[in-house]
């Protein structure tokens, strides 16, 4: 798992509760770099990606989340969760 937010440092203290099993990554999903920089620290960091899951800020809202396509490719597209 990697904890993102737009502001990495709003999300190291919770990312240091699960050590290196969680790194806090900075991540705008409106910014195509920043979403190709996350997703190869993630495989970096765990070899591949199995689940792709999003939390909108403040009280959780259904249907809402990524909408259109994904900015990075994938032979095969990763299983998506909406919290």
């Amino acid at each position: 798992m990697a904890v993102t937010a737009r502001n990495r440092a709003s999300v190291t203290g919770l990312a240091a509760r699960y050590g290196d099993r969680a790194p806090a990554l900075a991540l705008d999903v409106t910014d195509s770099e920043s979403v190709t920089a996350a997703v190869q620290a993630c495989e970096a960091a765990f070899g591949r990606i199995d689940v792709l899951g999003t939390m909108p800020p403040g009280r959780p809202r259904r249907g809402r989340g990524h909408r259109g396509p994904c900015p990075v490719r994938r032979r095969r597209a990763p299983k998506a969760v909406s919290a």
